[in-house]
């Protein structure tokens, strides 16, 4: 579904539990002309980031430890250059760079009793999330670049295939959803069909309620901002998942198998 802008998400995502795309709906952020290349380098100072190699949904996590500023340098390089397609997931970038807060606008996306989390995803051309589906909804709002985002739906978990490995706060596809295997996952051709792509462009924003499986991909260098959406019945959720999250830094569940250690 996608919508005008001048229609807000209030109007329309207590009616609907599908994914809504609000074309233009942050084109008027000040952060769609501001956060050039340039600006972010000068800005980021000498902050260290962890970025992730390739795609940790589908592969076994590797990380690299790099300064903030030469990631932004080597993420909107011209040319594509040669070695592994960075990607910082899940960056607090907000928290880190607080002046940055003047240029976005939340409002149009917070609810009553809800409390948002606000993440950045930076990538280079190429960069990849694998198939997954998050435990909470989330406005994906896009800033930087054109970005692929293909959900498909709960009703179809059984044929993605979901995976033992633990990711918090969402679950795992056994399918690597840019290149599936069909004759090991012959399932998953029903799961492709009963999907839909959009394909962000700056100022848009979409709405993936949660448990909708989906898979992004940058078709360019790219910056979104995921906002996850944490309402009172989300509650309890929220808090065994965070209990999952200690039993699984501790050893005792999932060891070695996950997202976050390589």
């Amino acid at each position: 579904m996608s919508i005008a802008p001048d229609r807000l998400p209030a109007d329309v995502l207590g009616k609907v539990q599908e994914p809504v795309l609000f074309r233009g709906l942050a084109g008027a952020w000040p952060a769609l002309t501001k956060w050039t290349p340039a600006f972010l380098q000068e800005i980021a100072g000498d902050r260290m980031v962890t970025v992730v190699r390739g795609d940790r949904e589908a592969n076994r996590p590797d990380f690299v430890s790099m300064r903030l500023a030469d990631f932004f340098a080597h993420c909107f390089r011209p040319d594509d250059g040669e070695g592994p397609t960075l990607y910082l997931k899940e960056f607090d970038l907000l928290e880190e760079l607080p002046v940055l807060l003047r240029d976005v606008d939340f409002s149009p996306l917070e609810f009553p009793d809800s409390r948002s989390y606000h993440d950045a995803w930076i990538g280079q051309r190429g960069a990849r999330t694998g198939l997954h589906c998050d435990i909470f909804n989330n406005f994906l709002t896009h800033i930087v670049g054109r970005k692929k985002v293909t959900v498909i739906p709960p009703r179809n978990t059984r044929d993605v295939y979901p995976s033992q490995k633990f990711d918090f706060c969402a679950r795992l596809s056994s399918v690597n959803g840019f290149e599936p295997d069909l004759t090991r996952f012959p399932r998953f051709e029903r799961a492709l069909e009963a999907g839909t792509t959009y394909m962000l462009e700056p100022g848009d924003t979409l709405y993936i309620p949660k448990m909708w499986w989906h898979q992004v991909s940058s078709e360019s260098p790219t910056i979104s901002l995921a906002g996850f959406t944490v309402g009172k019945s989300d509650r309890i959720t929220l808090l065994a998942e965070k209990a999952r999250r200690v039993t699984h830094n501790l050893g005792l569940y999932r060891k070695g198998n996950c997202t976050c250690h390589d």
